[in-house]
């Protein structure tokens, strides 16, 4: 059970506050609501001559109902919503429940008397539930009052580390992180627009996208990614092209810029917005794209490596979806460019030996298995081949090997067990990241065998078996297009 579960499960005499503001039924509504107001309180418990609750008074009552229809000597019973109280002893989910139903942000909590006790908000139950995940999220959430800065993306790292405490799983935790990156793109890119059109730039001459690639398109970035991004421009005649391009290009500049002092770092391949073979017109996508699916070097298979993972995180959406169709169509049962795909499968090795050990040869020492390039990596490029060939849409592993399924090409049994590999081998990573951070080293990707323990070195065999497993069926499947 994760804690946040245990948590749902607690009392309510876990989260209850005290009252701070009561009056009668006979009290005039006005006196009450400035009590109300002198507190600096949102809510207002109403009791009857007996001391039990009568009723319950919210701000929210105020605006709807009493500035417009009572009067001020009005008593505060005339207002006051009846509501059915909390007992001490109650399930935390049991008060969700009761706030949801009467619909209510806090009602009253009474002892075994009817006499109220407490409060309990919908805050400070959001508050128990999360614990220190709220306190970790507030440094890790880009805002008007928290600009995008390394520290908020150094923040995502308490974040995970709190996660999988409290038992969440690696899977959830990293869709977080690519959230929170989401945030952070769009929020520099916000402020290069802004810085933008103070420098007299104007604003955007035509509509556009912004595109990440690799390991953010796909959704499964870990706490070090440099940058993979690009623009999608909207079409627009030839004539126009010199004055509109120039605009992006320094747009490009001030994103990545800010993207590098957020946290980012530059793509040393120089796979970003700058470089123009990243930005591109929708139909100049379409051309390029069709262009590296009928090149037969190394270098249009790597560049289609990391662009087909694509995805828009600002912009208008249609632009992102309309070179997803072309790309999916395209690539869809075009057989001479899925083999020459899947033949450089070919020269990847397993990192298995015949006795059943782990190969380890990377690393500065040369005693780790670079685990990304050696199993996260191939394992993603088997499912996104598979999902190219059957024109699955979707850009996350999970999400493709879903959608194979759904279209008949893999069994569920296999689907579960690569998608529990990838889940085994982001954990292993995340885990390994997490532990370089906390020794102030820069997070990395080597793994070193004899770090894990019996189960775990045993999980990654098999991880690694069925990954050279499928990369032979992969190659043998496509080789006779060569013929």
């Amino acid at each position: 059970m994760s804690e946040w579960l245990r948590r749902l499960s607690g009392t309510v005499d876990q989260v209850v506050e005290p009252l701070l503001v009561t009056g009668s039924e006979t009290e005039p509504l006005f006196g009450l609501v400035a009590r109300m107001r002198e507190a600096g309180e949102t809510a207002a418990l109403i009791t009857d001559a007996e001391g039990r609750v009568a009723g319950l008074l919210l701000a929210e009552d105020l605006v709807q109902h009493a500035l417009f229809a009572l009067a001020p000597d009005q008593p505060a019973a005339a207002l006051g919503r009846r509501v059915s109280p909390l007992r001490p002893q109650d399930r935390i989910y049991k008060a969700i429940a009761e706030m949801r139903r009467q619909r209510r942000r806090c009602l009253p909590v009474v002892d075994e008397t009817g006499r109220a006790i407490g409060f309990v908000r919908t805050a400070g139950v959001l508050g128990f539930l999360a614990g220190e995940i709220l306190t970790r999220l507030d440094a890790a959430i880009v805002g008007e009052t928290a600009p995008a800065s390394p520290e908020v993306k150094s923040a995502q790292a308490a974040v995970a580390t709190t996660l999988l405490a409290s038992r969440e799983s690696a899977a959830e935790t990293i869709a977080l992180i690519n959230v929170l990156n989401d945030d952070i793109a769009r929020s520099v890119l916000r402020e290069a627009r802004e810085t933008m059109a103070a420098d007299g730039w104007g604003e955007p001459p035509v509509d556009f996208a912004v595109l990440v690639m690799g390991s953010a398109g796909r959704g499964e970035s870990l706490l070090h990614p440099d940058q993979d991004n690009g623009f999608i421009l909207a079409d627009h005649p030839d004539a126009e092209h010199d004055g509109i391009d120039r605009y992006f290009a320094e747009l490009a500049e001030r994103f990545t810029r800010g993207l590098a002092r957020a946290g980012f770092p530059l793509c040393a391949g120089n796979v970003m917005a700058t470089n123009p073979l990243w930005r591109k017109t929708l139909q100049q996508w379409r051309m390029q794209v069709t262009e590296w699916m009928n090149a037969r070097g190394n270098e249009a298979i790597m560049f289609t490596d990391i662009f087909y993972d694509f995805r828009g995180v600002a912009g208008p959406p249609e632009i992102a979806d309309a070179l997803r169709r072309h790309v999916t169509g395209a690539a869809r049962n075009n057989l001479p460019f899925l083999a020459q795909m899947s033949w450089l499968q070919r020269e990847h090795a397993s990192s298995v030996d015949v006795f059943g050990q782990l190969i380890a040869k990377d690393g500065p020492e040369k005693d780790a298995i670079d685990l990304k390039l050696r199993t996260t990596k191939p394992l993603i490029e088997i499912v996104r081949l598979l999902a190219l060939k059957n024109g699955v849409a979707a850009t996350g592993t999970a999400a493709r090997l879903a959608g194979l399924v759904e279209a008949r090409v893999l069994e569920p049994e296999d689907a579960g067990m690569l998608s529990g590999d990838l889940a085994f081998l982001l954990e292993l990573l995340l885990r390994h990241q997490l532990a370089r951070i906390a020794e102030s080293r820069v997070p990395d990707n080597y793994i070193k065998p004899q770090s894990l323990d019996r189960q775990a070195a045993e999980r990654l065999v098999q991880a690694c078996r069925r990954i050279h497993h499928w990369r032979q069926r992969l190659v043998a499947d496509h080789s006779p297009v060569f013929g």
